[in-house]
Parts: structure tokens; sequence; C-alpha cells
């Protein structure tokens, strides 16, 4: 039994190392200072694309997620050279999703309108708190006003899929000031928002930073406070909690990453890129000058390829199944592993139900409000032996 769910729709993920200045917080790999690449970089993804020829053929893209680093250091012509390079590798489907990641101080009306003309139909971009003080701890470049002025430039493109991502639990952050921001980007009917708590990542300087104790962190029953109130406010406003961070009115949920969340098939592209294919998971190379080498020696520049094993897969399928709020259907598990959900997990389900972390719902399983709160430890009991 296969334990990838294969179709003829395919998404591409293409990784931009670059940046202007590295967040304090940010461990994704990115190179600051380095926008004299880029053109390389682009003639380069383009190759990279071809190298896969064989995979796109035989597949329809259905999502394009330009992610970073800062893809919108990249221009309008140069984001029209990677998609038409897709499109001449594979078939697009007509109402395929195509979203860049997008830092406010990086944009202008004319570079947004090339956007569009590109092909580019959703925009994601990295607002974080309309609080100055709050983008300053976290070594933002942007101003709130620059997010103002960004949403309305891509609005007068024709790009009216816009997410717009928020962190909270920034040190010194008030429940008050999460209020808000949470306020004042809702005002603005933008049909995505992502809710993130602040994380820290072995390596930054911002870990580094609360490691010599020149910041004392937010406690975490003020973070949760956040958390909550976040789901209660938008929800109220009309939006849809689809996934533990993400809101969407109906019809603007994120179907890139839904396709991660049910753990299907991605082609990786770009320097440190990772992808899924044929139940193998793949990581490119992190070294800019590894990644070219590879590239120009007509080579994939994959230097990791895991396959998955079954029970890695069911784990996989099931703790990033429960991120989303539908949960994982039975009938669909059933389907690609040709085994049930209860088989598997005879006592683990139960149990989690019984302390009301888990509920059944309309034939499949999905995190309870309190599941919510407390996912790590649901997910935990999800992992499977090899």
């Amino acid at each position: 039994m296969n334990t990838v769910v294969s179709s003829s729709n395919i998404s591409v993920y293409i990784h931009v190392p670059f940046c202007r200045q590295k967040c304090s917080y940010c461990d994704f790999l990115s190179w600051p200072q380095h926008e004299e690449a880029i053109p390389a970089y682009v003639d380069d993804l383009v190759r990279e694309i071809n190298l896969y020829r064989g995979v796109l053929a035989e597949r329809q893209v259905s999502t394009v997620f330009f992610g970073g680093g800062t893809p919108s250091l990249l221009a309008g012509p140069e984001i029209r050279m990677i998609l038409d390079a897709i499109t001449s590798a594979a078939s697009m489907l007509p109402d395929a999703e195509i979203t860049l990641e997008a830092n406010p101080e990086t944009l202008w009306e004319e570079k947004v309108m090339q956007y569009a003309e590109s092909g580019i139909n959703r925009l994601s971009i990295g607002l974080q708190s309309t609080h100055q003080h709050l983008l300053q701890f976290l070594g933002r470049m942007h101003t709130v006003d620059d997010f103002y002025k960004s949403v309305e430039w891509a609005r007068n493109a024709g790009i009216n899929n816009i997410n717009g991502d928020l962190i909270f639990g920034i040190p010194g952050q008030k429940l008050q000031e999460w209020k808000e921001s949470l306020l004042d980007v809702a005002a603005l009917k933008l049909p995505h928002l992502s809710s993130y708590g602040l994380t820290y990542e072995e390596g930054t300087p911002l870990t580094t930073q609360m490691e010599e104790n020149r910041f004392k962190p937010v406690d975490e029953e003020h973070e949760w406070m956040m958390f909550r109130h976040g789901i209660q406010w938008l929800q109220s406003k009309g939006y849809h909690h689809y996934e533990i961070s993400n809101f969407a009115m109906t019809g603007f949920e994120c179907r890139h990453n839904i396709n991660y969340w049910k753990n299907l098939e991605y082609i990786g592209l770009g320097a440190g890129a990772h992808g899924f294919i044929n139940g193998v998971r793949t990581e490119n190379a992190k070294s800019l000058r590894a990644y070219q080498r590879m590239i120009y020696s007509n080579e994939k520049p994959i230097v990791i390829r895991q396959k998955v094993s079954r029970n890695t897969s069911i784990s996989e399928t099931c703790f990033l199944g429960l991120r989303m709020r539908e949960g994982i259907s039975n009938k669909a598990f059933l389907n690609r592993y040709g085994t049930s959900l209860s088989d598997v997990y005879p006592v683990e389900i139960p149990r989690l139900i019984e302390s009301g972390l888990l509920e059944s719902v309309d034939g499949s399983i999905r995190l309870t409000e309190k599941g919510i709160d407390l996912s790590n430890q649901v997910f935990i009991a999800f992992l499977l032996d090899e």
C-alpha cells in the first residue's frame, strides 16, 4: 500500500534565500545584503526547473509558493521568468494559487503591478505588529504605514487574495497592543490572517539575547491569553479558524499550505529547499556555491534523500493533519494506508477523546479547543516507532 497520495496535481515551493536584513528571530536559510547575486540565482532556478521536466510533464501545477528570505526582492520580470519556466515544463491549473511572500519595505506600486502581470495572485505580507517599537525589537525594517501602502497597491493591481502575518508573545507586548494589532488589520478586511506565537530558535540573535538575560520573555499565561483572544476575536469577525495559526474568510484558505498539512507531494526548488516526491523527502544544498555547482553540472542540487517509511508517513499525516480544524478523515486515512485510524491507534485515540483533547465528528477526528491549547501533547501520541 502506498504511503503517498499521488495525483495529477502537484505543488511547487521556490526558496529565495536573500534579504536586506535578517530578523532577530528568523532561522530560515537567508543571506543578508547579497542582492547582487539575485539575477544569477534566478537563472539557476530556471535551470533547476528544467531538471524536473520529467516529473512536471506528468502533473498539473496547482500551487506555487515563493518563500524566503525575502522573495519580494525579486523584480517582476524575474518572477515572470521563473513562472514561465514552470508553465513551459508543466501545465498550470487555470485557478492555480501563486503566492509571493513580501516584506512591505521592498514593495512599491509599479513593482506590485508587475507581480500581478507576471501571474502572482496571492501576496503574503509580513506585518507582525502595528506597533513600531515591537517591529524594532524584532529587527523589522518596515513601518506600519509601509504595510498599509502595500495592501493598497496589491488591491489596485487586482491582487485581492492577501495574507497578513502577525506575531504575538513579543517581549514587552501588552495584551492591549495585541488587541489593537488585530483590530487594525481586521479593519482592512484582508481575506487571510496568520497569527504566530514568537518562537526562540537555536542560534538566532533573539535566542542569544534571551540567554544573556537582555530581556524577559513573555510568560506562558500571558501568551496563552493572546492566543485565545486572537482566536475568539477573529472568529467573531467572520474568519474561519481552519488551522492552529491560520484564519481565512470562506474560500481564501491557503491551498499551498493545506497541501503540506495533508502530507501531499511538492517539489522544492532553490538553495536549501525541501521537497517530497514519490515517498522521498529531499533537501537541496544550502551553500549557494554548492547549489550552483550542481545546477551547472546538470544535476538536481539534492544533498539529502530520505525514503519515508510507512510508520513515519502515518505519524506525519496524523500530526500535520490534526493542525487543521477539519482534522483527519477516517475514510481518507483508510484509502491511503489500507487500515483504519482505530486499528493503528487502538489505545491512543480513545484515551485522547476521554481526556477531552480529541473529538470524533462526521467520520473524522480533530482537536478540541482544549486540544488546540495542548496540541504538542496530542501530536506526540501519534508518533509511531520505526
